[in-house]
This record gives C-alpha cells, structure tokens and sequence, in this order.
C-alpha cells in the first residue's frame, strides 16, 4: 500500500512541477511576441526551456513559436 501512496505522491508532485513549468514557459513566449525583435540567444534560451516540457507540451510549444515566427509575431533567427 505505501509503495502506491508514494508512486501517487511521485505522479502528483511531477504533474504540479510540469504545471509550473508550462506556466512559466507560456508566459516567456508571451514576453517573446510581445518584443516583436529578439536576439537569437533568447531564442536558443527559450528552446532550451520547451526542452523541459512534456511531450505533448512541448509539440504544441514549437508549434506556436514557429507560427509565430512565420506569420512575424517573432522576428529572429536561430
């Protein structure tokens, strides 16, 4: 029993982690379109954090900065 209470403990902890995580990941891309012009060090800084993303996350992540990007919300280069 306890080694299940502590896999559910494991699972939540994990999950409020990766919640802090999109959070704070979501409000840098909003910082990101909201400069317009960003240097390519903020960018490689910014892929770096998406790195850290769940799988699923992390897809639609890449897929907002690169749509982002091309219709020129972000304007930068990698």
């Amino acid at each position: 029993l306890n080694v299940y209470l502590d896999r559910a403990r494991f699972l939540a902890e994990n999950a409020a982690a990766d919640q802090r995580v999109i959070a704070s990941t979501r409000r840098d891309f909003d910082r990101l379109v909201s400069r317009g012009k960003v240097e390519s060090k903020d960018l490689d800084l910014y892929l770096d954090k998406i790195a850290e993303l769940p799988p699923a996350e992390r897809t639609k992540a890449l897929r907002d900065l690169t749509k982002a990007m091309n219709d020129g919300r972000i304007e930068g280069r990698f």
